[in-house]
């Protein structure tokens, strides 16, 4: 057989069998969402546009690709798009200049610090920790 023919085989083969396992885990995890009463996705009245992006967003922000493949199904199902509306990417750009001006503040204040969030849910003993560890007179002591 011809090398590149085999290659390119082999790969086609790779994909379908990729998608076929991605999605046998994404229809398992709807069977096991749906066994604990989640359902609806499918109707708008029940289930918004604008909710299954979030979710997106959501299952992005926890690591599941699983998850992240399921929502993206039920938004291409429903052939709406993942854009944001409007108001969210001015909330995230209104972060981001917050979070310069904080690094700026940090960066007068106390040079090569490092911030914590503000709404951190780490215990105030880590909080304490990793400020201790950022002051500059620790090092010496």
């Amino acid at each position: 057989m011809n090398a590149p023919l085999d290659a390119i085989t082999l790969a086609a083969h790779a994909d379908a069998t990729a998608i076929m396992d991605f999605s046998a885990a994404m229809a398992t995890k709807m069977h096991q969402a749906a066994m604990k009463g989640h359902a609806g996705w499918d109707n708008p009245t029940l289930c918004s546009d604008a909710s299954l992006r979030v979710l997106l967003r959501e299952a992005v922000a926890k690591g599941d690709p699983i998850d992240v493949g399921n929502y993206a199904m039920m938004m291409h199902t429903r052939g709406i798009g993942t854009a944001m509306p409007e108001a969210y990417t001015t909330i995230v750009m209104q972060n981001q200049d917050m979070r310069a001006a904080l690094r700026a503040v940090l960066d007068e204040v106390a040079p090569g610090s490092t911030p914590i969030s503000i709404d951190s849910s780490l215990p105030r003993s880590v909080i304490d920790q990793v400020a201790r560890a950022a002051d500059p007179k620790s090092f010496g002591a």
